[in-house]
């Protein structure tokens, strides 16, 4: 039988995952747009292979948990249009996003 603790638990878990989907699939649409800019298609192409990714993800957490994922949607967009975007990336903001660097998950590291 679960408990109160488990439920609150599954909820943080929930909630933490599911900003840190929007907060990646931000930081590749940006990407996407700095490759377009530079012209790098290869680089672009790929990064658009992992924005899809992150679209399915947020998919499959929008079907499992509408309500939750539709406020976290409206917070952190809504948080977003207040905070001013950095004019300039972090160097090597892009590295974690490398095919070698998806399969190793502990070394990436989510900030909000």
């Amino acid at each position: 039988m679960k408990s109160v603790t488990d439920d609150i638990r599954i909820q943080c878990s929930l909630i933490h995952l599911t900003l840190a989907t929007l907060r990646r699939k931000n930081e590749l649409i940006e990407l996407i747009r700095w490759a377009e800019q530079k012209r790098l298609s290869g680089v672009q192409r790929a990064y658009e292979n992992r924005l899809e990714d992150e679209e399915r993800r947020l998919f499959r957490h929008s079907l499992n948990h509408p309500r939750t994922t539709h406020l976290l949607r409206f917070v952190y967009f809504a948080y977003h249009a207040i905070k001013p975007r950095p004019r300039y990336h972090v160097q090597g903001s892009a590295a974690k996003y490398r095919r070698c660097n998806l399969t190793q998950t502990h070394r990436m590291q989510y900030s909000a």
